[in-house]
């Protein structure tokens, strides 16, 4: 959101109090809401100006507190969610969006914001936006709205445990370049749950991968999925990934290609294993993995 007025550029990172403040901002536009998740690349290209004289700020927030604000968001609005996996846990949604392609995983803090952006911390924000506030004659207290409620069923601890590492695994920049302590409990993680880590880490590797990848780029992809299933938790499970890959060989042409052999070899290793799915990535039918 830009706020002319006020001089003042607001990257709303989702599920970090962006809808507070953009009141306080004065609210956005009707016809400027296709600019409300927009990222400073894309500001930067249509208001170019601005992007070089105005401030810009952002609100961050712990990458795990945002997913689970995300589930409890989804569960509220989205008709899907909130009429037929009601009886999915936070836990498997969560798994379910940090391995999709969605606004969690594609609209970042670090993906969203420029270098030298001032940030707000969530976790104190009242007390960040009185002095931010009184620097642009902002009203000093922000505006309550869309609240979630509070997460329906407390994570347990081997819960919070494994999505720590899991959203870590897939947003480290997140942790690193806005101040939050990446978990450093790995070690007490189960076999099964270090194997829902290492599943993450190769849906985060295919979104990474770029749209049209040359020779080099195929080289150096063959190389990382070798040293991924060689730091598979178990040797089973090496060797029934490798199996199944020998059946389904990744077409390595770039990333949307990569992206749903990842989902497929997933979802066969699952049925291999005879674990039942709960809901799926995405609704296209040909995106579909099963959590």
């Amino acid at each position: 959101m830009i706020s002319h007025l006020h001089e003042l550029i607001f990257f709303h990172v989702p599920k970090c109090a962006g809808m507070s403040v953009e009141l306080a901002l004065g609210g956005l536009k009707r016809e400027h809401r296709i600019e409300q998740h927009w990222g400073y690349k894309t500001v930067k290209r249509f208001y170019p100006d601005e992007y070089a004289t105005y401030t810009s700020f952002a609100v961050v927030r712990h990458p795990l507190e945002r997913a689970l604000s995300m589930t409890r968001f989804l569960r509220r609005f989205d008709p899907v969610y909130r009429l037929h996996l009601g009886h999915v846990s936070d836990t498997a949604l969560v798994l379910d969006m940090v391995m999709g392609f969605n606004v969690l995983t594609q609209s970042t803090a670090d993906k969203m914001l420029p270098d030298g952006v001032t940030t707000l911390r969530f976790e104190h924000l009242d007390d960040d936006w009185r002095g931010f506030a009184a620097d642009y004659a902002l009203p000093s207290v922000l505006p309550r709205i869309n609240q979630a409620p509070s997460v329906r069923t407390p994570l347990d601890t081997s819960e919070r445990r494994l999505l720590s590492h899991v959203v870590a695994t897939a947003f480290p920049r997140d942790y690193t370049r806005f101040g939050y302590s990446l978990p450093t409990d790995g070690d007490a993680l189960s076999l099964a749950d270090r194997g829902v880590v290492a599943w993450t880490a190769l849906h985060v590797w295919a979104r990474s991968l770029p749209a049209q990848m040359d020779v080099a780029a195929q080289v150096e992809a063959r190389q990382f999925l070798e040293g991924w299933i060689g730091n598979l938790p178990d040797a089973g499970w090496q060797d029934r990934v490798h199996a199944v890959m020998r059946q389904t060989p990744v077409e390595m042409t770039g990333e949307r290609h990569v992206r749903l052999w990842a989902s497929a070899l997933h979802d066969q290793v699952n049925e291999a294993l005879g674990k039942p799915c709960l809901l799926y990535t995405s609704d296209a039918a040909d995106d579909m993995q099963c959590v």
